[in-house]
């Protein structure tokens, strides 16, 4: 079967986000799903000041110890339409990992063969 012009192909299989709040930068986003790689955001106040490229900040809520852990990454793709952004993890992404497994209950991805 031919492959779509607007499919991406993905490294890593990606799981539901649930729609749990984080921050990014100093904007309110929704993780709509995540994978080893990085995660898809929907940005309520827009995505119009972000750029391919750019490096961003995440901010997610740890309610065990009551902190917010901070790992960076860089924006890969850009849907406007949706407001939605894809970011790849640059560092931390050891660290949120296992805090998103443990949040939304899924089993942590494997790479696709």
């Amino acid at each position: 079967m031919p492959e779509r012009p607007d499919s991406e192909r993905r490294r890593y299989t990606r799981f539901h986000g649930d729609h749990y709040p984080l921050r990014i930068g100093r904007l309110n986003a929704r993780l709509l799903d995540w994978s080893k790689g990085g995660v898809g955001l929907q940005v309520k106040e827009g995505i119009d000041s972000f750029t391919v490229g750019e490096p961003v900040e995440l901010g997610i809520l740890n309610e065990q110890i009551f902190a917010v852990l901070v790992f960076t990454g860089r924006i890969q793709r850009i849907d406007a339409a949706r407001n939605v952004i894809g970011v790849d993890f640059l560092s931390g992404g050891d660290t949120i990992i296992p805090l998103l497994v443990e949040l939304l209950g899924e089993a942590e991805p494997e790479p696709k063969p």
